[in-house]
């Protein structure tokens, strides 16, 4: 059974020369299924629904979202509303307010100590 929670999406900030590499290796090294290639944007899906996003050179993204780190994963969480809360709770910043994606899914970015910016998203 497919795990339907925890990280499932990891997002990278790279220049041209790490696109090609790991779009080689999405492509041809462990096969995961391309969604998206579109201004330096590439998404992949991996077989277990985890979700790979490049952004290479031209891609457009939030300023905060590779602000402390070329990374950032996201969680899939059952209620983002309570999440979001209970994070805010313990520290967490909120650096976008809860946004709804075009595929059906509602997200949020958050903080720590201003610098660790990781996602948490619901599909709906």
């Amino acid at each position: 059974m497919k795990n339907a929670y925890g990280i499932k999406k990891i997002s990278l900030r790279v220049n041209e020369k790490e696109l090609l590499v790991y779009t080689t290796l999405a492509e041809k090294a462990v096969g995961y299924r391309k969604l998206l290639a579109d201004h330096g944007l590439v998404v992949y899906l991996q077989a277990d629904g985890t979700t790979i996003e490049l952004f290479g050179p031209g891609s457009v993204y939030p300023e905060y979202l590779f602000s402390g780190s070329d990374s950032v994963v996201s969680y899939r969480v059952s209620d983002i509303e309570t999440t979001v809360s209970e994070l805010e709770r313990t520290g967490a910043k909120t650096l976008s307010p809860i946004q709804r994606g075009t595929s059906g899914y509602r997200f949020c970015h958050l903080a720590i100590n201003g610098k660790a910016v990781f996602g948490v998203f619901e599909n709906v």
